[in-house]
């Protein structure tokens, strides 16, 4: 079973209010934004940082596991 990342679900409702804006704002779908948040799909190093600084967000934060 994939882990939700609640971590980085708070920060995306906690900045844009809903995941929508957040993935218009990168410029990708929704369902991607949703399918990383649940576990199903996961982001290289770069596409990490690129959420982290969209958000103001430091990366280890969001994305723990990536150390």
């Amino acid at each position: 079973m994939s882990k939700v990342n609640n971590e980085l679900k708070a920060e995306i409702i906690r900045k844009h209010g809903c995941q929508y804006p957040f993935a218009a704002r990168l410029g990708i779908r929704e369902a991607f934004v949703s399918a990383v948040i649940r576990g199903h799909a996961e982001l290289d190093e770069l596409q990490k940082n690129k959420w982290a600084k969209a958000l103001g967000a430091d990366v280890n934060k969001l994305f723990p596991e990536g150390k």
